[in-house]
């Protein structure tokens, strides 16, 4: 049986699924009340409703959730006292670690496919009359891809942290943390520092179905989140090392 199948057994019984499922509902409920109540001045229907919906989901509610997978699936490990038998295995470190931030990754890219179907399910209650955004689902997908890099370093700290609640916090000081990093334009390139909070800003303020991102941005976004991933996959490994010297 692979790591991965391991894991997913694993939350067969989980918790977390309330959260997943009431937090992108609440952000598309209070986005869409918002859109209805100023439709005189949000005239671009479909992307108007995404730049109320994805505003608070985007930029607090998605690292929340991030934060509340990763946590427990690192809790389930400290809480049962099952990690140095996890480590004792034949797996190596690397792989343990790889697992938990591949099945918490896929958790939360179900969880941007929820959102993006309660997205659409409110647009169409509202009859527009603009042809349904195809173009912006995948930009949104894509940008889900870039979310990695908050999984690894969230991962990391819920390693580190054995109680449940104080990587949870800390998701959601992270989340303003990116916020605050790309509204300032002191230093500009600090923006790029959480990759995904910089595509949330942009795709945020879309005028069109594209959002404003240049070449230069996207390969930038791009070394940020290899190289968050590949710091914070190396912290693990080195921790859960020392965990077994």
């Amino acid at each position: 049986m692979t790591l991965i199948k391991i894991e997913l057994l694993k939350l067969r019984r989980a918790r977390f699924w309330l959260p997943l499922l009431v937090l992108p509902f609440l952000s598309v409920i209070y986005g869409s009340t918002n859109f209805a109540g100023n439709q005189s001045v949000l005239k671009q229907e479909w992307l108007s409703l995404w730049t109320q919906v994805y505003l608070f989901y985007g930029s607090f509610f998605f690292p929340c959730m991030i934060g509340i997978i990763c946590a427990y699936i690192w809790y389930s490990e400290h809480k049962n006292g099952s990690l140095k038998l996890l480590l004792t295995s034949a797996y190596s470190f690397s792989s343990i670690v790889w697992a938990k931030i591949t099945v918490a990754f896929s958790l939360i890219f179900l969880s941007q496919l929820y959102f993006l179907g309660l997205y659409a399910v409110s647009g169409l209650l509202f009859q527009f009359k603009m042809t349904f955004p195809t173009a912006l689902f995948l930009w949104a997908i894509l940008a889900s891809f870039f979310s990695i890099a908050l999984v690894a370093i969230q991962s990391y700290f819920s390693l580190r942290i054995k109680s449940f609640a104080p990587p949870v916090a800390l998701s959601m000081i992270i989340g303003i943390f990116g916020f605050i990093l790309t509204a300032q334009n002191i230093i500009p390139e600090l923006g790029y520092v959480l990759p995904f909070s910089k595509l949330t800003a942009s795709m945020n303020q879309m005028t069109s179905v594209n959002p404003e991102i240049t070449s230069l941005e996207w390969i930038k976004l791009g070394v940020y989140t290899v190289v968050i991933v590949l710091i914070f996959t190396s912290l693990q490994t080195r921790y859960l090392r020392k965990t077994v010297l």
